[in-house]
């Protein structure tokens, strides 16, 4: 009996270090972020930057639908992966088309318009590891999670530098940052999702890429049901972002 108890409490623990130690190393790296444009940029890049951020998180995360916790709490798996990654499909467009009629509204300038197209390109790549987060909490496997936290922040800021003392552009420093993430998603994240998902599967078999199933009806139903969720997330990101759009 003691020997049953102690496997799931060791499961918890380490999940708990390893989220802690994820969150702890990819805010660290996003402080870093501002750092190094304070040190090696200037104050209008940083302002770029954090324009971008202010602009760009609310409307992911509203489009995110908070679907990472949807799925983990989803313990029936009353929708599949693929129906999941088919809304996100839809909803992450639809994210970036929005911010792409707001900077043609508010005519912030060419330069600062790419610089905030490009955060939102990372917030794509950033929006496909949260999809695979969520299989990963399924699984109580949240150390892998924490492993795909540590490497896209520890790769996203290594490209963010290289290219920013490289070229002295921040549109190239994001793009670095962009490519960082995008190796992590597509050597670690992807695959680790993929063969837990295969571990339901009758044929054990491992599919990349995973696929999506476009079913209206039961997008529909997965939208309406964790709409609240994503609501949630947008005054969230609002609360935290406001003052950035006074000053």
């Amino acid at each position: 009996m003691s020997e049953q108890l102690e496997t799931p409490l060791r499961s918890i623990r380490s999940n708990a270090v390893w989220t802690f130690a994820a969150n702890a190393v990819f805010s660290g790296m996003r402080w870093l972020t501002i750092v190094v444009l304070v040190r090696w940029g200037s104050s209008e890049l940083v302002g770029q930057y954090v324009l971008g951020l202010a602009i760009t998180q609310p409307i992911f995360m509203l489009a995110g639908l908070d679907m990472s916790s949807a799925q983990a709490t989803d313990a029936k798996r009353d929708f599949s992966f693929r129906e999941y990654s088919a809304l996100r499909s839809l909803t992450v467009p639809l994210a970036v088309a929005v911010t792409a009629g707001l900077l043609f509204f508010l005519d912030l300038g060419s330069e600062t318009s790419l610089v905030v197209m490009l955060i939102a390109g990372t917030k794509v790549i950033g929006a496909a590891d949260l999809l695979y987060f969520g299989v990963f909490a399924q699984h109580e496997r949240l150390d892998k999670a924490g492993k795909t936290m540590i490497g896209r922040g520890v790769l996203g800021l290594a490209g963010f530098v290289a290219l920013l003392l490289w070229t002295g552009s921040l549109p190239w420093a994001l793009v670095g940052m962009a490519a960082g993430w995008l190796i992590v998603l597509a050597v670690y994240a992807a695959p680790q999702s993929a063969a837990l998902v295969a571990s339901e599967r009758a044929d054990n078999v491992v599919q990349l890429p995973l696929r999506t199933i476009w079913r209206g009806r039961r997008l529909r139903q997965l939208a309406w049901l964790i709409l609240p969720l994503g609501i949630a997330a947008l005054l969230s990101s609002l609360t935290y972002n406001i003052p950035r759009y006074v000053v």
